[in-house]
């Protein structure tokens, strides 16, 4: 899973650099279809990351052998077996 986050974040990076630039080139062109360009780079600036933030959550929790908001770290012996019975010895 490790190298799934990792590739994604790359893209991710790479998608919200390559919009930047995209929007600062079509601020820069006079037209109407450049006009319409800046405004949809400027909408993916803001939906790249939350998609990639829902592909992030969806691996997390595709994890194997975990259920969704299990901590990572297993408890120590003993520690939270359930409700006591009240009479300890």
């Amino acid at each position: 899973m490790n190298k799934t986050r990792r590739i994604m974040a790359i893209i991710g990076i790479a998608l919200l650099l390559s919009m930047y630039i995209f929007c600062f080139i079509f601020a820069l062109i006079r037209t109407e279809a450049a006009r319409t360009m800046f405004r949809m780079a400027l909408a993916a600036t803001i939906a790249v990351p939350i998609v990639l933030y829902g592909c992030l959550v969806v691996t997390r929790a595709m994890k194997p052998g975990e259920t969704p908001g299990t901590p990572d770290e297993p408890s120590a012996p003993g520690e939270n077996d359930g409700p006591s019975s009240g009479t300890e010895a």
